[in-house]
């Protein structure tokens, strides 16, 4: 490897069974949230999902990999179409369901939403 601080990822020591794995590198172990393709060395900050839409491709978050084997991108788009076909989201709706109800959560149970006049907010139009 180029850089001695990169880490190759072995998906089985390390318990991760998502294929993604095969084809990543990450900068930091203990950051799995920035990842480097092994194909064109694109550093991608949106976890194995993301890395997985690069190699892929056709997708707005991330750019598609020039370099990646064509038998690579078939395996992942097949994966990814199973997950969403078992959970019934794509991963994007999947994220913002779970953000709008962690706001709900959030509001209802006086979380850190709340203003200094007990969770209402006023406006001071005169």
């Amino acid at each position: 490897m180029d850089n001695e601080s990169e880490t190759q990822v072995d998906s089985s020591a390390s318990g991760r069974r998502d294929p993604g794995w095969k084809y990543a590198r990450l900068i930091n172990e203990k950051d799995l949230n920035t990842i480097i393709c092994i194909f064109c060395d694109k550093v991608t900050k949106g976890g194995i999902y993301r890395h997985k839409q690069h190699l892929v491709g056709g997708y707005r978050n991330a750019k598609k990999c020039r370099k990646c084997l064509e038998h690579v991108r078939e395996e992942m788009e097949e994966y990814m179409n199973v997950n969403k076909d078992l959970f019934g989201l794509e991963d994007e709706d999947f994220g913002e369901e779970i953000n709008s109800r962690m706001n709900v959560t959030n509001i209802s149970s006086g979380g850190s939403n709340r203003g200094e006049s007990g969770g209402r907010m006023f406006s001071s139009k005169k």
